[in-house]
């Protein structure tokens, strides 16, 4: 009975912990804050009551303590904010050797839950075959007292919903907003594995205004996850970008632009489309641009040195008429630095016949683990070793990002070298 008793409490202190964290980390109002802990901690603790061996209520509630459990993780990681849709669609739209660079240093975060939630699995199946129960008069007492605070907390959110205008619940209380958000994730990803069919009959209807006869070479280069306040080019500090400056007139530097998303899953689509961030939806309905280059005559080619991740990428991607992702013959774990993309562009230039040729280069760029991103002899600024993403390593996180920069812009200049090579209008 005793032990059954600890476990009700326990798995309680599990359900709440996020809640109690996110008071700290969460910019909303204070009425806010204590409603986002009261009316869940009543619901689990109501929830609780409703078995006499609590370690079935936590396996019903499992799914709850998963996203406990992310949501966790995501605090270690960026120190505030709930999961959003984009955090779950990352989950779902990743390869192996991206979750375990990024696992690999949240190992703090990842090894906690791991213990707590996990270790609250185990927990529960001990609870379960315990002959032991939680007695009836135990349960009655703590419902009513669930109850009482479960009213009270509902009160209180009522009052804050006329108090605070811009609270919403599907917003601002935990683990409602990540439920809420789970399930527009799921639609979200539903839609893109349908999009092969519901984009079908799109075209572009393109035409070239060049006559056929004119050879031209079109290269688009698709970094990820680079900043341009850490390129020297828009003014940093650091001559992060010495090839580019050099090219004075040559380059064209577009100082008023912005991402439209932060996440590679829906910025590199909208790149890759005529779809804008405000109408998003219209994603599932539209080709790409290959499709556009396709329909004006052109050779089209992709070439990635991401993986496949079952997202828009990959269908977008495979519009063109050479398709290439070069960590399809890499074995997990092993780094391959986007010299492999130049590699792959200097053998399509050298079968080059005066065409029509619209290449898109998608780069792994700069993103973390940066201290894979580029070879060792290539390496700027030091210390760049980065033993996990804490902030005490910040001087040395920045090095390696900026590492990451200077090899982009050594990249840059190779595939401008390589273009002049041909002659052509590029």
């Amino acid at each position: 009975m005793k032990n059954q008793k600890y476990l009700f409490w326990l798995f309680l202190v599990m359900g709440i912990l996020p809640n109690v964290l996110m008071f700290f980390t969460e910019s909303t109002g204070l009425l806010t804050h204590i409603v986002q802990i009261l009316l869940p901690f009543a619901v689990y603790w109501f929830c609780f009551t409703l078995k006499p061996k609590p370690g079935k209520m936590y396996l019903w509630l499992f799914l709850i303590m998963f996203i406990n459990a992310f949501q966790i993780v995501l605090l270690y990681l960026f120190g505030e904010s709930p999961i959003a849709v984009d955090m779950f669609l990352n989950v779902v739209t990743t390869n192996v050797s991206e979750t375990s660079e990024l696992l690999s240093n949240l190992l703090p975060a990842v090894g906690f839950v791991v213990v707590v939630y996990i270790g609250g699995l185990i927990l529960s199946i001990v609870s379960i075959k315990c002959k032991e129960e939680l007695s009836i008069a135990f349960r009655g007492f703590q419902r009513r007292l669930a109850s009482v605070l479960l009213v009270i907390s509902s009160l209180l959110l009522v009052v804050n919903c006329f108090a605070d205008k811009k609270f919403k619940i599907q917003n601002d209380i935990f683990p409602i907003n990540g439920c809420y958000n789970l399930g527009l994730s799921i639609t979200r990803f539903c839609k893109g594995i349908n999009y092969l069919e519901t984009a079908s009959k799109f075209k572009y209807n393109a035409t070239t205004e060049h006559p056929d006869s004119l050879p031209e070479v079109y290269i688009l280069v698709m970094g990820e996850t680079v900043r341009a306040c850490n390129m020297g080019i828009y003014g940093y500090e650091r001559n992060t970008t010495p090839n580019l400056s050099k090219m004075g007139d040559q380059i064209t530097v577009f100082r008023d632009a912005i991402t439209m998303s932060n996440t590679t899953h829906k910025s590199v689509p909208m790149m890759l489309t005529a779809v804008a961030s405000e109408e998003f939806d219209s994603l599932y309905t539209q080709r790409g641009i290959f499709t556009a280059f396709n329909e004006a005559g052109f050779k089209t080619c992709f070439y990635s040195n991401q993986g496949r991740n079952h997202s828009f990428i990959d269908n977008l991607g495979s519009e063109a008429q050479d398709v290439i992702f070069a960590m399809d013959n890499v074995k997990i774990g092993e780094n391959v630095n986007d010299n492999i993309l130049l590699e792959l562009l200097d053998k399509r230039i050298k079968q080059y016949k005066n065409e029509k040729l619209f290449i898109i280069l998608h780069c792994y760029g700069s993103h973390f683990n940066y201290a894979d991103r580029y070879p060792e002899k290539d390496k700027v600024f030091t210390p760049d070793d980065v033993p996990s993403a804490n902030k005490k390593y910040r001087p040395s996180i920045v090095n390696a990002y900026d590492n990451t920069i200077a090899y982009i812009d050594r990249f840059l200049a190779t595939v401008t070298h390589k273009l002049d090579s041909i002659n052509v209008p590029a």
